[in-house]
């Protein structure tokens, strides 16, 4: 008499008598849950360096944010929220300067000091694609 026997990826073995008749494997599930992995996006070199900038350009714009307002607890944000990408969708260098003062209205400090700050920013920008 042959038995059937199912083997799974796992190292469980069922022979058919032992099942219910049927031969369903159950390492299915498990297979399955295998496949569900994290896949990171692979960059090539200039692509991660023009990210690594925006990225810099963002954390830049973060801290000088938090002096603008003075703000010392990490926790606490600041009332505005540049979008870099709206700024860069700007017509021109005049059009970012104006959005970019708007949003800082709410700020305390001179004017001298948040002038330093869009003129820093506005160099910055121009680094970006």
């Amino acid at each position: 008499m042959s038995e059937a026997v199912e083997i799974c990826h796992s190292t469980s073995v069922k022979f058919a008598d032992e099942a219910d008749g049927s031969l369903d494997c159950s390492c299915n599930s498990e297979r399955e849950t295998e496949k569900k992995r994290n896949l990171t996006m692979k960059y090539g070199l200039k692509q991660r360096h023009m990210v690594q900038k925006r990225i810099r350009v963002e954390d830049w714009i973060d801290s000088q944010l938090k002096v603008l307002y003075g703000i010392e607890d990490p926790n606490d944000t600041y009332p505005c929220d540049p979008d870099l990408d709206e700024l860069l969708n700007e017509k021109d260098e005049g059009a970012r300067r104006e959005k970019i003062l708007e949003l800082l209205k709410p700020c305390k400090q001179s004017e001298a000091t948040i002038q330093g700050f869009v003129d820093e920013l506005m160099e910055k920008m121009k680094e970006l694609p």
